[in-house]
């Protein structure tokens, strides 16, 4: 009954003014506590005050303000307390040295990795366990990470356990000096606030590369960064040897001159947002292989989730994913079969001038542009001299080095560009031609050089985005360190150059000379003349429809704002 109840509460009144527990709420407290069981019933957790271990009777006897004084008290003895902890977990991990840093694991961070490479003996950039694997570059790193324990064995060598990704995809045979990889980093609680250039880390994992590959420096970055997207300029330089331009050992001191002009009046050219679909695969940036690669994704997964789900069950995976697989794979050639039936291909006009040179008129879905044929070149420089990659004097190891500036490039697009650019400098094409080349009716085939002198020089990022997405800090971005910088250079000048010197005699380029001859050959000087008037023509026409559009925008402005 009421007068139970009431008992019970005083008596339980009683026991928390023996125990010392100081209750704002006693009758609610209580009445809520009655109503629960003994199993689900929670102890009260002492105050602030409780911390100065003051007894019971003294407790009762204060006034409400020394109670909050000695609360405020007891609140900065705490902190103190914590603070003396940190500080002599930080002390003992000093001493103990980078062994007890990478024992004591305690979280993951995402951390960049500048790294630069002799790619030669790799078959690209990418990890890719399919065609290539154990045989990338980003594998090597990878493995060197996950030996020096940055890297648990369970999450290698799998990339997507630890969200990896790289700001530069190189093909086979080239080289860089300054790519960046990120990934989740497994690394002490303190460790960049101990060690913030991490120059331990990047001689733990360089001690596990081979000479070739080197890691420059480690910066921790923020979780959304991804090195691809937040690189806004790629710089590659490209050596060309100097018999391929045609310099001969005897004119290679007065050839400055001449340098000078091709830098200041021809590969300005290059510059600009433009469609650069004759210096790469022009399919592969298609909206229709974008779908077909989608659709070979999904197949792929959709596999592979069968192939785990017969694990499982203890099926063997052939047949558990045999029919749906095989209905999967029908279902998608059909429906292709389907689209292409239905499909009528409009007749397109192409004036051709030759093999090699011709010019569209109209165009249908095959070959108009897609938005990712177009791409944003800052700069296309060239030095005054010959760069002697040896060292020694010989004129066989003397090259052009051709500097190239862009948002982002295509599929052998760099090579293009230095095959037409060998070819302009020894005039076997007018400098007219580079700008026509670069216009979207134009469809022409391009000289191709050898990718073994092709190195990824620098990058830029934009800066991170850590609380606000469009206010940003300019100075807030991932740079390399100086330590960094030292060693990049210390590995230009020891691994690098060496490499490129021995690659300018290559039997490529002999190659590579013998195709420009036949080349050329093929584009007669009467066929590059019309197809040159053919663009003068275009070009005429497409600021006449360009001026017609700005006024015609301009009254219909006038229109809206007199309404």
């Amino acid at each position: 009954g009421a007068g139970g109840v009431r008992a019970r509460t005083v008596q339980l009144l009683a026991t928390s003014a023996r125990g010392g527990l100081m209750l704002r709420e006693p009758m609610r407290a209580l009445r809520l506590r009655f109503r629960q069981k003994p199993s689900q019933r929670v102890q009260p957790r002492p105050t602030g005050v409780a911390v100065l271990g003051l007894d019971s009777q003294t407790r009762l006897g204060m006034t409400r303000r020394e109670r909050s004084l000695l609360l405020q008290k007891a609140e900065s003895v705490k902190m103190a307390n914590h603070d003396s902890k940190e500080a002599s977990l930080s002390a003992s991990g000093t001493q103990e040295g980078t062994d007890r840093e990478w024992e004591n694991r305690a979280r993951k961070r995402n951390v960049a990795f500048y790294y630069g490479y002799v790619g030669t003996d790799y078959q690209g950039n990418m990890i890719n366990e399919d065609t290539a694997q154990g045989r990338t570059l980003e594998y090597v790193v990878f493995k060197a990470i996950r030996d020096m324990g940055g890297v648990l064995p369970t999450n290698f060598p799998d990339p997507k356990k630890v969200r990896l990704s790289r700001a530069s995809r190189t093909d086979k045979g080239v080289h860089a000096l300054s790519n960046v990889l990120s990934l989740k980093l497994e690394c002490p609680r303190n460790y960049w606030i101990d060690n913030k250039c991490g120059s331990d880390l990047v001689d733990s994992v360089n001690a596990q590369l081979p000479k070739e590959v080197r890691v420059f420096s480690a910066t921790p970055v923020t979780k959304g960064f991804a090195p691809r997207a937040f690189c806004n300029a790629r710089t590659y330089d490209f050596y060309i040897p100097a018999k391929v331009l045609g310099i001969e050992e005897d004119e290679s001191g007065s050839v400055g001159q001449r340098l000078s002009e091709f830098n200041e009046t021809v590969l300005p050219l290059f510059c600009g947002f433009r469609p650069y679909h004759n210096f790469t695969v022009k399919r592969l940036y298609t909206k229709k292989h974008r779908e077909k690669l989608k659709t070979k994704l999904e197949e792929k997964h959709a596999k592979m989730r069968m192939d785990r789900n017969a694990e499982r069950e203890g099926t063997p995976p052939s047949e558990a994913g045999g029919s749906e697989g095989q209905a999967l794979e029908e279902g998608g050639h059909g429906s292709n079969e389907m689209k292409e039936g239905d499909e009528r291909e409009v007749e397109v006009e192409v004036v051709k001038f030759c093999h090699d040179l011709r010019w569209f008129r109209t165009f249908n879905s095959k070959t108009k542009l897609d938005r990712a044929h177009y791409r944003t070149i800052h700069s296309v420089s060239c030095d005054r001299d010959l760069v002697d990659l040896g060292g020694n004097g010989k004129f066989q190891e003397r090259a052009l080095r051709v500097t190239i500036s862009g948002e982002s490039f295509m599929y052998h697009q760099i090579r293009h560009m230095v095959g037409l650019v060998v070819a302009c400098f020894r005039g076997f094409v007018p400098p007219e031609f580079i700008s026509a080349v670069l216009s979207a009716p134009a469809n022409v085939q391009l000289p191709f050089a050898p990718a073994h002198t092709l190195v990824l020089r620098d990058l830029a990022f934009l800066p991170f985005a850590r609380q606000d997405f469009f206010n940003r800090d300019e100075n807030d971005r991932l740079v390399m360190t100086p330590r960094g910088q030292a060693l990049r250079e210390t590995f230009e000048f020891e691994e690098m150059r060496p490499a490129l010197s021995k690659f300018l005699t290559h039997e490529d380029w002999d190659a590579f000379e013998r195709e420009l001859a036949v080349w050329a050959e093929g584009l007669p000087g009467e066929a590059v003349r019309k197809f040159l008037e053919t663009h003068a023509e275009w070009s005429a026409d497409l600021e006449r429809r360009k001026r017609e559009r700005g006024e015609s925008d301009k009254e219909e402005k006038f229109e809206k704002r007199k309404k």
